[in-house]
């Protein structure tokens, strides 16, 4: 009975090595976590330099005092002001855009015009950046995770009006 009573025991005290499985599902999530926070700071750090690099470009091409190319000078201007922060920008993935108009008004209803900038007083800048996760790639297909990855590779879009200083002219 006695040795009945020890081969019990030893069968309910068998947990060798329940610790190691027990780390490792707890490890692999800790892992995805951690992957998840890096990509969120990630896009947070690209979101923060994409408003400068908009906000720097806008406020030295409104201020430009020679007669330029305002769409020239942005994209120079963007690409420089983005090299400033290349660890995880990519000037490339810029899409610019700017369109002017005679008065607030014209700005609020969308009647502006993307031609030259000279004689208007108002400009809209555009910029649109393509962000693209880092560690969570995907294939196509149609599951829902592929679909929820997919839409974080949507653009980081900004616009920013500014009064042309020296398009003014007498209004």
């Amino acid at each position: 009975m006695r040795t009945m009573i020890r081969m019990i025991k030893r069968l309910g005290n068998r947990e060798h090595g329940s610790i190691t499985l027990e780390f490792a599902f707890i490890f692999i999530i800790f892992v995805f976590f951690v992957f998840l926070i890096f990509e969120v700071c990630r896009y947070m750090y690209i979101s923060a330099s994409v408003d400068l690099t908009l906000a720097e470009a806008a406020r030295i091409t409104s201020r430009s005092e020679e007669i330029v190319d305002y769409p020239d000078l942005f994209a120079r201007t963007v690409d420089e002001q983005s090299d400033l922060l290349s660890m995880f920008i990519d000037p490339d993935d810029f899409t610019l855009k700017i369109t002017y108009c005679s008065s607030v008004s014209a700005a609020m209803t969308g009647n502006c015009s993307s031609g030259s900038g000279s004689k208007y007083p108002l400009a809209i800048y555009s910029a649109s950046y393509r962000y693209q996760p880092l560690l969570f790639s995907y294939d196509d297909d149609d599951s829902s995770i592929s679909q929820l990855l997919t839409s974080l590779n949507k653009p980081i879009s900004r616009r920013l009006v500014y009064v042309q200083e020296y398009e003014r002219g007498d209004q």
